[in-house]
């Protein structure tokens, strides 16, 4: 049997004000034909000056068929901006950090992400 979901990361969604590189429409989504479990969306918003900033990261359990099962998947969209070096570093300690301490039952610390 197979089932799909869909979720959506947006800065908007989580109250922040247009402006910068937010915009209407701007987001990251994940689609699978697999079943989704915990799915996590962190804030990237580390510094004032990412506060205009459209990224966001999407974290979640994706139940594929045995004999792999339960895998982590990570859309991870830091800060592009040349200069925001210590923000792109912190935005993704944060992400690091949420795989490490473990979600859905699981502690993903061996985990490639993009």
């Amino acid at each position: 049997m197979s089932s799909a979901r869909a979720t959506t990361s947006s800065t908007r969604a989580r109250g922040r004000p247009a402006g910068g590189d937010i915009h209407d429409g701007l987001s990251i989504s994940l689609a699978s034909r697999w079943p989704l479990g915990e799915v996590q969306n962190p804030d990237l918003n580390v510094t004032p000056r990412t506060a205009e900033f459209a990224g966001g990261t999407i974290i979640a359990e994706v139940f594929v068929p045995e004999p792999i099962g339960a895998l982590p998947f990570v859309d991870h969209l830091p800060n592009w901006r040349l200069t925001f070096e210590h923000e792109r570093e912190l935005q993704t300690a944060i992400v690091g950090s949420l795989l490490a301490a473990g979600y859905g039952g699981h502690a993903w610390g061996n985990v490639a992400y993009r």
